[in-house]
């Protein structure tokens, strides 16, 4: 006798919910990829929207940074590479997240996934939905916008600082061969947490 699995679902409402994030809710509903919480279906019953997404437990990076748990430099650069390729698959969907932010990441038997997936929109929607710190000046809603929020995560991370201290560095850093692998990886979140969109060196996550 065969077994049938079932994945574990979570309904959610969605507030003020438009046509066009129903529509971007339905487009993210075909994303596939392990480190993207999946959404299942968009529906709408007696004027109310909802989502059913992929229920998930585990431990937000959020609760990490809270506790003041630091990250290797060999984990960070996991995370980095694994959250760039959700984005990644997203962005090449044509679909933004708009909200990266620790407490939107979740850790699930180890592997971070992106979470919130409800607040997705079409690739350049430009609507204000975001958190203070984590959106460039130019605006959330872009390709751009999603790496620079997860620059400004990483930064968290790595340095243990709040991200309204960025780009200000910690004082106990390492040294040897170990701080100069720090301040590598320091510059490349610098280059994508660039403020000035002309100054930007990373805007993608290719």
């Amino acid at each position: 006798m065969s077994t049938l699995s079932v994945p574990a679902v979570l309904v959610v409402e969605m507030v003020n919910a438009s046509s066009t994030s129903g529509l971007a809710a339905q487009a993210a509903g075909r994303l596939n990829h392990p480190n993207i919480v999946a959404i299942y279906e968009y529906g709408e019953d007696g004027g109310t929207a909802f989502i059913a997404m992929e229920y998930v437990e585990g431990r937000e990076l959020k609760d990490y940074f809270d506790k003041s748990e630091r990250f290797s430099l060999t984990e960070i650069a996991r995370l980095m590479g694994e959250l760039l390729s959700a984005l990644d698959h997203a962005h090449g969907n044509g679909i933004v997240h708009r909200d990266i932010k620790p407490a939107n990441v979740i850790f699930v038997n180890g592997r971070p996934k992106l979470a919130d997936i409800g607040l997705v929109a079409h690739l350049d929607q430009r609507s204000f939905v975001g958190t203070e710190g984590f959106i460039p000046p130019d605006g959330p809603g872009t390709r751009r916008a999603d790496v620079y929020a997860l620059a400004k995560v990483l930064y968290e991370i790595s340095t243990g600082k709040d991200r309204m201290d960025f780009p200000e560095l910690p004082d106990d850093l390492p040294e040897g061969t170990v701080r100069k692998k720090w301040q590598a990886f320091n510059t490349i979140i610098c280059q994508a947490a660039e403020p000035r969109v002309e100054e930007c060196a990373i805007d993608s996550a290719e």
